[in-house]
């Protein structure tokens, strides 16, 4: 992925990494840590590949809305959501039904 080589002030330009992540979600691994630990703009990476929810940072990955958000876009998201929510019944009930439909 050409993002790997980007200058660091490149990875932390929003529009240039969800332009990457548009190609391959896992460009998202090489965002800046600034990046991948804003709501804002994961809603909006997540949105364009819900996978791309794994670069989120730990504390981003607890958040319910942004975890339920990547599973509607693709359900194996979850996967990398917190273990918080991943036992939480409510939360994986929330997702079960979004799921069936």
């Amino acid at each position: 992925l050409a993002l790997e080589f980007a200058a660091e002030d490149l990875k932390a330009n929003a529009e240039l990494v969800l332009l990457a992540v548009v190609q391959d979600f896992e460009a998202i691994d090489f965002a800046s840590e600034a990046l991948v630990d804003d709501f804002l703009f994961m809603l909006r990476a997540v949105r364009v590949d819900g996978r791309s929810f794994k670069g989120a940072s730990l504390q981003l990955r607890a958040d319910p809305d942004l975890a339920i958000e990547a599973a509607r876009q693709n359900w194996r998201s979850l996967k990398y959501a917190a273990r918080s929510l991943r036992t939480n019944r409510e939360f994986m009930l929330q997702a079960i039904r979004m799921d069936s439909f």
